[in-house]
């Protein structure tokens, strides 16, 4: 359905993607993961202070709906017209959330699940809600980089998104990184798509398997925004690329 969605998009709209598209692609693919990852929401009812958790279990970006789960703890009847407000917890604490409202209640046998309408954006860091692409250990993508002391790095990408990517670099002694710090002349080819910007460095974590190397997290600067929405673009069909050998080896 998701990839039905983005074909008619391109045939659509090759040319010219709006802002407001944009948004809306990300906030799908960060939908569409959180199905595939069976990951828990927190569900909020306005006017209580109930608190409940469900899985999402179904994305519909032609409809414009959500189907999530029953909710857990058990008890609760929604009837349609309610509004909700959705929590997705993410790493470090941060939270992405947005209101909707129950579109239908439906039974599968004994068991009840909803129908929610699509958010259109998700409050909190927008920068963060972009997906994020885990490279993988089959595909190695090299980066190529001006550290902080003027020195030409070379570095293997760990994950991208199109705002932003994870690198892993040798640990050489006496060298720092640190949050805030800029890197120059950020380099790496992506499915043929050639980017070419700065990074400036968010986080610096060594490697948790004790090798002396260190994983470098960091948003993109100045990134020309034809780049951006190519990259985009290459990151999606790359993952509808997964989730098809994932149902064919599921069925």
């Amino acid at each position: 359905m998701l990839a039905q969605w983005f074909k008619k998009q391109r045939q659509s709209d090759s040319t010219d993607i709006s802002e407001s598209e944009d948004a809306l692609r990300q906030v799908y693919m960060q939908l569409f993961e959180l199905q595939r990852s069976h990951s828990l929401i927190d569900v909020g009812v306005e006017g209580t202070d109930a608190r409940y958790q469900s899985i999402i279990l179904g994305v519909n970006p032609e409809r414009r709906e959500v189907v999530i789960d029953d909710l857990f703890p058990l008890g609760f009847f929604g009837l349609k017209g309610q509004p909700l407000k959705i929590t997705i917890r993410q790493n470090a604490g941060r939270r992405l959330t947005f209101d909707t409202t129950i579109t239908a209640r439906s039974q599968d046998g004994n068991t009840p699940y909803y129908t929610l309408a699509m958010p259109e954006t998700l409050d909190g860091d927008q920068r963060r809600a972009a997906y994020r692409l885990a490279v993988g250990n089959s595909h190695v993508i090299d980066t190529l980089f001006v550290a902080p002391d003027r020195s030409e790095r070379l570095a293997r990408l760990m994950d991208v998104s199109a705002e932003g990517a994870r690198i892993e670099i040798t640990q050489a002694e006496g060298e720092e990184f640190q949050p805030g710090s800029h890197l120059a002349d950020f380099r790496f080819d992506f499915e043929g798509v050639l980017v070419d910007c700065g990074l400036e460095l968010c986080n610096v974590q060594p490697a948790t398997d004790g090798r002396r190397r260190l994983l470098l997290g960091g948003r993109f600067i100045d990134i020309p925004r034809d780049t951006q929405r190519l990259l985009e673009r290459s990151i999606m069909q790359v993952q509808r690329g997964r989730a098809r050998i994932s149902g064919f080896a599921e069925a």
